[in-house]
């Protein structure tokens, strides 16, 4: 994958907090393996093993079943390179599920584009203005609140 999309950062965003929420001591690893996905270091194959090219050489990690071939096997976790295939495979679930969405505020009336996709948990409904990609606008939203549109694709 090149580097990521506007919708694909919001996604990983949204998918690395939840990754630091559970992992509190493995915050400085997440920001690494998120920086890979980023970098578009992480190439899913359909087997379900990943390619990590590393972000300071020439060399390439193969994860496969959560297992790295590099060095570290450290981690409570995982390696950054597992962790960032299993960031990544996330993100590609969510993408395939995302819709372009409409926001209908009811106090202000305003009607505000974006992207709406399934919470990780199953429970609720995320979305993302299009004006703002930063993590920190992204909020639980009813479906009551949205009108939906096509997905975002592969």
């Amino acid at each position: 994958m090149p580097t990521t999309t506007a919708p694909e950062t919001l996604l990983l965003a949204y998918v690395a907090d939840q990754y630091r929420a559970t992992y509190r001591d493995e915050h400085a690893r997440i920001a690494r393996a998120v920086a890979l996905v980023e970098a578009g270091n992480v190439t899913l194959l359909p087997d379900g093993t990943a390619t990590v090219r590393s972000q300071k050489g020439q060399a390439t990690y193969t994860v496969a079943e959560g297992r790295c071939n590099c060095f570290d096997l450290t981690a409570k976790v995982a390696c950054k390179h597992a962790l960032a295939r299993t960031l990544a495979r996330k993100v590609a679930c969510l993408r395939r599920r995302a819709r372009y969405a409409v926001y209908l505020d009811v106090v202000t009336g305003a009607q505000v584009h974006g992207i709406a996709w399934p919470a990780l948990d199953g429970g609720s409904l995320w979305y993302a203005p299009d004006e703002d990609v930063y993590a920190e606008r992204m909020r639980t939203v009813r479906l009551e609140e949205l009108v939906l549109f096509g997905h975002l694709g592969a």
